[in-house]
């Protein structure tokens, strides 16, 4: 008894796991394909939530990117799981340029690249964003995911323009998705609980005061921005490969809408709160 209360937490966490590998293992059996899809769709928006979270709840810092950062990421990925011969099938209109034609490459990498891209995106935009503050800093957020959107809506030879991409392949089982939203989940919890989460959370509480005593405001800021751009980068690429098409219009700003729902029902800075909302 002395040990399970000592260690309730965890006992609880195997538990739960235990039962959610036990219904992944058996969700199409038991609730059919509408709900394998309907789970995996969940699982990808609770990783945007979670990646939002971060940066809005346990920084403090009120962003709208989110599907700016979603869009390279689902790109990214869609065009390097295409053969040479779906991309020549699916670019009819303006032929793909000839140094993407031939690049192909295996789904979990192109998912990982299309994060790195959209950490990078972070990146660059972080440094003159991350200066604003409050309203303005919002908007010029919610202005990089529109224009992340018009390029890749007029990008033509590369992102295939309004037409979109289409015939990507689905690698987006249950387990991928489940197991993606844990790593991520277990990353963001062990993440928050060193000693750089304990600087988000004093940034976010009381910048001067965190400034005071050591912290670099503007780094963490930008740190805590670009893990957030990579997670929702793969988000997107996860996404991409569920739907089997993408276009820009899919990711207009007012999608994040749905994502800062999810967010406030769970509670700022609760990663399990993003999952649960």
């Amino acid at each position: 008894m002395t040990f399970l209360k000592d260690h309730r937490n965890t006992v609880l966490t195997i538990l739960l796991l235990a039962v959610m590998m036990v219904i992944v293992s058996n969700l199409k059996a038991w609730f059919g394909s509408y709900w394998v899809r309907v789970f995996n769709t969940c699982c990808i928006y609770s990783m945007v939530t979670m990646s939002m979270n971060l940066v809005n709840g346990c920084t403090g810092i009120f962003t709208m990117g989110s599907p700016g950062f979603m869009c390279i990421g689902a790109y990214t990925t869609a065009i390097l799981i295409l053969s040479p011969q779906t991309k020549d099938a699916v670019y009819y209109l303006t032929p793909i340029v000839p140094w993407l034609r031939n690049v192909q490459t295996s789904f979990p990498v192109a998912v990982l690249i299309g994060g790195v891209f959209a950490a990078i995106a972070a990146f660059i935009i972080g440094f003159p964003v991350l200066r604003l503050s409050g309203d303005y800093l919002s908007i010029a957020t919610m202005a990089f995911s529109e224009i992340a959107r018009v390029i890749m809506l007029n990008a033509q030879s590369i992102t295939n323009g309004p037409i979109g991409i289409t015939k990507i392949k689905n690698h987006v089982t249950a387990w991928v998705a489940f197991l993606a939203v844990t790593a991520v989940y277990v990353l963001l919890r062990l993440l928050m609980r060193s000693t750089y989460g304990r600087a988000l959370k004093a940034v976010r509480d009381d910048p001067v005061a965190a400034e005071a005593i050591g912290i670099p405001l503007f780094k963490t800021k930008m740190t805590s921005f670009i893990i957030s751009g990579f997670i929702a980068g793969i988000a997107g690429g996860l996404l991409a490969s569920l739907v089997g098409t993408i276009d820009a219009n899919q990711f207009v700003y007012s999608y994040v809408n749905q994502f800062l729902l999810m967010m406030i029902l769970g509670g700022n800075g609760s990663m399990t709160g993003s999952i649960l909302g």
